[in-house]
């Protein structure tokens, strides 16, 4: 099973030892590309790959000038442990030992450059050099940036919203991620997470809209997209449930997750052997007998067919 990592560069100059690296606060293009790669740190982690290889890169600005002293900070929510960190030398350089093989995504940003993402094909067997991550200048940050607030004063705000969220108080939890989205539009990865709170409070349509503006932003996991999906399954939009699942589904990091969504799709649409069939697939994908697959999917009601009103970029 493939799987999606997210890396998160930052850089700076903090007038210590080259190559040691200290808090600072951070700047609008660093704080969004931070609080992104946090936000997705509350995901659980499972089991640790059996097979792993070796990842090296550098970081550069647009001139091709190193950047010396940057954290490179590796997030897989799917490992174990689910967060590695290196520090850049004199040359850019980074590495770490034991990844696992799959496709990921790299988020870059350092202390006046915009943010980069980029995805790449990692090899679990070997040692994966990656092109240069090249970081392009920021004009001056506008009002209303996070300029100004350190990344403990925006880890603390993220794992308070997280604990509401966790405790099932969904209003709260809303409330914080979205005063911080409102500060700074660029993390976007948080509508995931207003989704999951929206899903808590029982308001299908604000889950729909805002998974989907997680996906539109391709900032969302793979449990965003499969709750997506059910999300639509449950307003009784089976072509659009299906089709947001069919796409997941596709992707190289597809979960077990996104297969029973697309399990309990086909069931609703009176489709035995395709329900039979996503199941599994899941099953196959968690390792398990078939019976004990998507016990969660298998037991959803058929929702009534109507068509609501589609999320913004399913229309």
């Amino acid at each position: 099973m493939s799987e999606s990592v997210t890396f998160l560069l930052f850089a700076g100059t903090s007038g210590k030892e080259e190559g040691k690296v200290s808090p600072f606060a951070l700047p609008s293009g660093v704080a969004r590309a931070g609080c992104l790669a946090l936000a997705c740190l509350a995901l659980t982690a499972t089991a640790a790959p059996a097979q792993s290889g070796t990842v090296s890169g550098a970081v550069k600005d647009e001139d091709g000038r190193p950047v010396a002293g940057a954290t490179v900070v590796a997030h897989n929510p799917d490992a174990s442990p689910n967060t590695r960190t290196a520090t850049t030398d004199r040359g850019g350089r980074y590495a770490f030992i034991g990844v696992r093989g799959g496709v990921w995504t790299f988020l870059a940003g350092a202390r006046g450059f915009e943010v980069t993402q980029a995805r790449f094909q990692v090899s679990g067997l070997r040692v994966t050099v990656l092109p240069e991550l090249r970081l392009q200048r920021t004009p001056p940050s506008p009002p209303g940036s996070l300029d100004g607030i350190d990344a403990g004063t925006v880890l603390n705000a993220l794992e308070a919203a997280d604990a509401d969220l966790d405790a099932e108080r969904a209003d709260a939890a809303a409330a914080k991620y979205r005063e911080l989205l409102a500060r700074a539009p660029a993390l976007t990865s948080l509508h995931g997470r207003i989704g999951q709170a929206c899903r808590v409070q029982g308001d299908l349509v604000c889950a729909a809209r805002e998974y989907a503006a997680a996906i539109a932003a391709d900032v969302a996991t793979e449990a965003d997209r499969a709750e997506l999906g059910r999300v639509l399954l449950e307003q009784g939009d089976l072509e659009a449930a299906r089709g947001v699942l069919t796409a997941a589904t596709a992707r190289p990091g597809a979960t077990s997750d996104a297969w029973c969504a697309l399990g309990a799709v086909e069931i609703a649409d009176g489709q035995p052997a395709a329900a039979e069939a996503a199941f599994a697939r899941a099953a196959a994908l968690d390792r398990r007998p078939i019976a004990e697959a998507c016990p969660r999917d298998r037991a959803l009601p058929p929702p009534a067919r109507r068509t609501p009103p589609k999320p913004p970029g399913f229309d």
